[in-house]
């Protein structure tokens, strides 16, 4: 018995299989802990308990008419309302308990957690991709899954699901097209033979990178395409010499520099027309110079 006592506490990762596998993942990677929030049933349960209380509202009313004609007192005393409990029936009673006890209580405690809950971080459709293919992997969870459990995580809708960790990175296009693509090109050209990434799942090759450095590399890029675009249409324009020609490529350029702005950072509205004038102005100025 002891000996198999200590044979249980030497499994590493690499040794265990289905849930237990698949839990050491989550926790060595935060990112990989999605589960399903189950809004309809939420919802339903809710409507159920409203449906409840309504219908104790309903009593309660008429009951409260009854009261002020037969038992006025009962009206600005609460000690005698208890004390008439004594003397209803038990369906009486346990209806008027109710209205005070439980229904009401398990309505408002639940609202407020699927409230939360719709609150809560969504996972990353790259996470949740990952995590998905990781389960159908042969090497890797091999669809251990059976039955109705085969379906927790087959949604491929993030909005179903509840992240445990709150993603570091801004969640725009240029963050999404790093961790989609560029992540998994670099992944597999380099990050493999580097080791760059954190392997967190021996068997199958699961490997995670830092979000942190994602999030770097997401802002070098933004730097280096902001930076890159203005210093590539003056260098379009300064060779340009008829003034409707250059009128027609700065409306091209500031055009996409919007568009840029807009798709690949998290900018308001105001920022965005903000940066693009100034951009406009100092085009202007250089057509000005140039004439």
């Amino acid at each position: 018995m002891n000996e198999q006592r200590g044979r249980v506490g030497s499994l590493d990762g690499s040794e265990l299989s289905g849930y237990h596998r698949l839990a050491n993942i989550m926790q060595q990677d935060e990112n990989f802990a999605i589960f399903r929030q189950f809004r309809e049933m939420n919802i339903i349960q809710l409507m159920s308990l409203q449906a409840e209380i309504l219908d104790l509202q309903a009593w309660f009313q008429n009951r409260r008419f009854e009261d002020e004609t037969e038992h006025p007192t009962y009206s600005s005393s609460f000690r005698e309302l208890r004390q008439s409990q004594h003397e209803q029936t038990p369906d009486q009673s346990s209806t008027r308990s109710s209205i005070t006890s439980h229904p009401p209580q398990e309505h408002n405690a639940l609202l407020l957690q699927v409230s939360q809950l719709s609150q809560a971080p969504k996972p990353r459709k790259s996470q949740l991709h990952e995590l998905q293919r990781w389960l159908r992997d042969e090497k890797g969870g091999n669809n251990f899954l059976k039955v109705t459990e085969f379906n927790t995580w087959e949604d491929p809708e993030p909005n179903e699901y509840i992240a445990v960790k709150k993603t570091a990175t801004e969640d725009d296009y240029l963050t999404k097209l790093v961790s989609n693509i560029l992540l998994l090109i670099f992944h597999r050209l380099f990050g493999q033979r580097w080791k760059a990434g954190k392997i967190i799942d021996q068997r199958s090759g699961l490997t995670s990178y830092s979000d942190t450095k994602i999030s770097r590399a997401g802002n070098i890029f933004a730097a280096t395409l902001s930076s890159a675009l203005p210093v590539l249409s003056i260098f379009v324009l300064n060779n340009l010499h008829s003034t409707t020609l250059r009128i027609a490529v700065t409306l091209v350029f500031t055009t996409v520099f919007a568009l840029v702005l807009a798709t690949f950072s998290s900018a308001r509205r105001v920022e965005i027309f903000a940066a693009t004038a100034t951009y406009v102005i100092t085009h202007t100025s250089l057509n000005i110079t140039n004439l």
